[in-house]
């Protein structure tokens, strides 16, 4: 994890002017670059659509044309464009938790970092184990699966969490948190290919290891 600077700094010249290389860029290109720097990976010819790596790398091409309006057409920052963007990329629902690298100072957010290069190491691990293999027999399958949930506990600590009166039945915002994490956790477990049925690592195998998660999914 090699992210050290701050937003503005990786795109101008410290004067309020974008660098040049990042104008003539193209997203695919800031997106391989950036994934290299921040990640410490590249996108592989094993990394196929919809999967964590390939999301991740289409997610800062994605961030490469936002970035771009920050710009006037002479190339200088506009500061109003930049607030307005930050506050838009952190604000909203958590989703899957995939989001900004960066905090509303423009900081790095490092745990963001380690969320995602985590789940990507994850992702390709799991990929050397044979399919019919994952499941919680394998002792490195079951490694993985707390590589998977310590990066969306990490991942939980980044967002603030509020509590929900649910028909009367009040969860705090540590049980969300508790719950989410379980859930993305059995997720992206089965995003990772195990076999049909999930003998081992199904619904309820999950909840008694990570805890809870199905009956609050509308809450999140």
């Amino acid at each position: 994890m090699a992210l050290t600077k701050s937003i503005v700094s990786l795109i101008t010249d410290g004067n309020g002017v974008a660098n040049t290389e990042f104008l003539l860029m193209k997203p695919e290109d800031w997106a391989t670059q950036q994934m290299q720097y921040r990640y410490s990976t590249t996108l592989s010819d094993t990394d196929k659509e919809r999967t964590f790596p390939f999301t991740c790398w289409e997610t800062l091409k994605e961030e490469y044309e936002i970035l771009r309006q920050w710009f006037t057409e002479d190339g200088r920052l506009n500061l109003t464009m930049q607030s307005a963007s930050i506050v838009n990329r952190l604000s909203g629902p958590i989703g899957d938790g995939i989001g900004w690298d960066f905090k509303n100072t423009g900081e790095p957010e490092i745990r963001m970092v380690y969320f995602k290069t985590t789940l990507m190491a994850a992702a390709r691990s799991a990929n050397m184990i044979p399919f019919k293999n994952r499941d919680d027999g394998n002792q490195q399958f079951n490694a993985i699966t707390k590589m998977i949930h310590s990066a969306f506990s990490m991942r939980a600590e980044i967002h603030r969490w509020r509590g929900v009166d649910d028909g009367g039945r009040y969860y705090t915002p540590a049980d969300i948190s508790h719950r989410w994490v379980a859930m993305q956790t059995y997720n992206f477990i089965l995003s990772l290919g195990v076999p049909r049925p999930a003998r081992h690592w199904n619904p309820s195998k999950c909840r008694s290891v990570f805890g809870p998660f199905d009956e609050t999914t509308d809450l999140l």
